[in-house]
């Protein structure tokens, strides 16, 4: 955003928090869609990781993140412009 603005520069960020899809890694961090399930599926016990007990992290589909690509690539952002994929306050 900063090099956007001070340089003029188109610049777009692709950031993901767990990204979701067929091929998601079930792993406790990374992953945790499908370590949940995992975890449902045989017994285990699962652990929330995360801020004063509560998960905190966006599920984005893969297919989303390639969508936003797509998008951005046909109409390009404006230099400093910030697209949020993800969840949060704002």
């Amino acid at each position: 955003q900063e090099y956007g603005r001070y340089f003029g520069l188109r610049t777009v960020c692709f950031r993901g928090g767990v990204l979701s899809g067929s091929r998601q890694a079930g792993v406790p961090l990374h992953g945790f869609v499908n370590y949940l399930v995992k975890c449902a599926m045989t017994g285990t016990p699962y652990t929330v990781i995360g801020y004063k007990g509560k998960q905190v992290r966006d599920v984005i589909h893969a297919r989303d993140v390639v969508s936003a690509i797509h998008a951005v690539h046909a109409n390009p952002p404006k230099p400093g412009e910030v697209y949020n994929m993800g969840g949060g306050i704002y």
